[in-house]
């Protein structure tokens, strides 16, 4: 993935689990309303004149108000596993920093890096000695 690409979804990705989070607050609250309505109403069903016709229109919108749970609640979850913009920095510094150790140069500083470490380890066992 380019840097580019993680510089640009810094700035959308957390404003996407905003925008998720909110809806399926708003999504949980309406839903709860409306199945604590049918709870509410659905005592006094029996004694209306349409009792049938009453009974399915609750029975329709406690099923919708129920998906509508199930879907607040998955956009709820899900915007819990969007990462904060600090992460996709750092998601993308490690991404240059790996573009950068699989370089011919970045290959050569490992070398070097690894060549001082083994002088040093057998000054110190040297010494130790």
């Amino acid at each position: 993935m380019s840097i580019e690409l993680f510089l640009y979804l810094a700035d959308v990705i957390p404003k996407t689990g905003a925008f998720l989070a909110g809806g399926g607050f708003v999504l949980l609250a309406v839903a709860s309303f409306v199945l604590l309505f049918c709870v509410i109403e659905g005592d006094t069903i029996c004694s209306w004149d349409n009792a049938e016709e009453k009974k399915a229109l609750f029975k329709s919108r406690k099923k919708k108000a129920m998906n509508a749970l199930f879907i607040g609640g998955v956009f709820l979850i899900s915007s819990s596993f969007i990462p904060s913009q600090k992460t996709i920095y750092m998601m993308a510094g490690a991404t240059v920093a790996k573009q950068a150790m699989d370089s011919a140069i970045g290959k050569k500083v490992q070398n070097l890096i690894e060549s001082k470490l083994d002088e040093l380890t057998e000054e110190i066992s040297k010494k130790g000695k």
